[in-house]
């Protein structure tokens, strides 16, 4: 990511955050959390901050893929 650390953001999803918050502190990029709700049908709506800078960064481990 090129810039300032205000263009840059990271998101962390609800199993990961405390995994994705300690990568912002490392990188000292702000973070937010990434809202998810499943529905009993197995569909997900995931939602994000409402303002989002330039870059972004998703912080999603790979070991339970849905």
């Amino acid at each position: 990511m090129n810039g300032s650390r205000d263009d840059a953001l990271v998101l962390g999803f609800p199993h990961s955050a405390a995994a994705a918050q300690r990568m912002a502190r490392s990188a000292s990029l702000p973070y937010a959390d990434v809202d998810v709700h499943a529905f009993p049908d197995g569909e997900r709506l995931v939602r994000l901050p409402e303002r989002l800078p330039p870059s972004v960064v998703f912080y999603l481990p790979l070991d339970h893929p849905d």
